[in-house]
């Protein structure tokens, strides 16, 4: 890959990364119909979260797919972890990142 094609690449790809996610311990459990396991570990890692594989006290979202295991759910109302479906998730990470635009915006960041 050329070195002027690389970095607009790295470029790209830092104006898609942001903070929203920051400091959130984020669990995926089951199967998703609009986005592949992989995809949703990347966007969640790009908002500034962190994937981890099983549900503790330390778990801020379960994000709950079709046929997740049922243990991870046990645990999850049993630590008061806050269940989203993947729609609630891409829908929860859209407000967010609408938020984040619109306080830049009033603070007069984007320009």
């Amino acid at each position: 890959m050329d070195s002027g094609l690389k970095m607009e690449s790295q470029v790209i790809k830092k104006k898609n990364q942001s903070n929203i996610l920051a400091n959130k311990k984020i669990v995926i459990s089951g199967t998703f119909k609009n986005i592949s396991r992989e995809n949703l570990k990347n966007l969640i890692e790009e908002k500034g979260g962190k994937n981890t594989s099983s549900v503790s006290k330390s778990t801020d979202i379960l994000v709950a797919g079709e046929n997740m295991g049922p243990s991870k759910l046990e645990k999850a109302e049993k630590f008061k972890v806050e269940i989203l479906s993947e729609e609630e998730f891409l829908i929860l990470i859209q407000n967010l990142a609408n938020e984040e635009v619109s306080k830049q915006f009033k603070q007069g960041k984007l320009f």
